[in-house]
């Protein structure tokens, strides 16, 4: 899949913050409000279920190819912050990022003109963006979804693979050994675009902007899904944000990051999250006793 920096780029000439203008709050101590430690088991499914989202009813998808990071529409510095902070989660939980010059497969452009660049990308380029029916066209929802003004929307492109990494696969097969359904095909993060407001953005700092990023980036939340009371940087927008806004990455999203990329690829979506569920359980059961 051909990349779409050069489409993004097009469209953040001009903007405001091409020429890095971004006036984040200084960072603030982290809250300690918001990290919640020996979460119950059931809390822990619930932030399971909202935060790792199946395809389509397919399954799970993770990037399992090193990434490529490209950045337009931000000032080298901060620029080079975000990067930074993206490249270190990636690489405490295993994933390999690729130096500058790659092909890009994760674009991050920051535009005045946000609304408008969503569109013209669906429009445009619809198998970069997202999945798609066999008639070439993106959901309805999805559709929906990227158009509506918000601060940072992001676009999902995935493709289904055979569990080794080979052939796409058009068809989901099931087998069963020993009560473990596995499918023999995995969901592979191809691409993703990542739009940020430029004129929507007020009273953040630079970490917290650059760590959720980093989350949405690695991980993967639902763009329609509102975080309100969950303990998760995906919550920096929810609708109580002005009360409960986190100050950055929580220890519940780097448990989860951690067990999404250790859990096994090829099983189906319902066992994908019951055994990120158990992963992030054990690891906080592991962190309590050494403590």
């Amino acid at each position: 899949m051909k990349h779409f920096l050069g489409f993004l780029l097009a469209w953040s000439t001009g903007s405001a913050c091409a020429q890095g203008v971004i006036t984040p709050r200084p960072e603030e101590p982290e809250s300690p409000a918001i990290v919640v430690k020996g979460q119950s088991a059931p809390v822990v499914r619930s932030y399971v279920k909202k935060i790792a989202t199946p395809v389509q009813g397919r399954q799970i998808p993770r990037w399992n190819e090193p990434i490529c990071i490209g950045i337009n529409g931000i000032s080298e510095e901060y620029a080079n912050f975000i990067r930074e902070r993206i490249s270190n989660l990636a690489n405490s939980i295993g994933l390999s990022v690729r130096r500058p010059g790659c092909q890009v497969n994760l674009s991050i452009a920051m535009t005045d003109h946000a609304d408008l660049l969503a569109k013209a990308m669906i429009e445009a380029r619809p198998k970069e963006v997202g999945n798609i029916n066999h008639d070439g066209l993106l959901q309805p929802s999805m559709v929906a979804a990227v158009e509506a003004t918000r601060t940072i929307r992001w676009l999902t492109a995935s493709e289904t693979v055979s569990g080794s990494g080979g052939t796409p696969f058009g068809t989901t097969l099931r087998t069963y050994d020993s009560s473990v359904i596995s499918t023999h095909v995995r969901e592979d993060l191809v691409a993703k675009t990542i739009i940020i407001d430029e004129l929507r953005l007020k009273d953040l700092t630079l970490a917290q902007l650059a760590d959720y990023i980093a989350f949405v980036s690695l991980g993967t939340p639902d763009l329609t899904t509102d975080y309100s009371g969950i303990d998760t940087i995906m919550a920096l927008f929810s609708k109580d944000a002005e009360t409960m806004r986190p100050q950055g990455l929580t220890d519940a999203d780097r448990h989860f990051l951690r067990a999404l990329y250790k859990t096994t690829t090829d099983q189906a979506a319902h066992m994908q999250q019951s055994a990120i569920a158990e992963n992030i359980l054990r690891e906080e059961r592991s962190g309590e006793a050494r403590q």
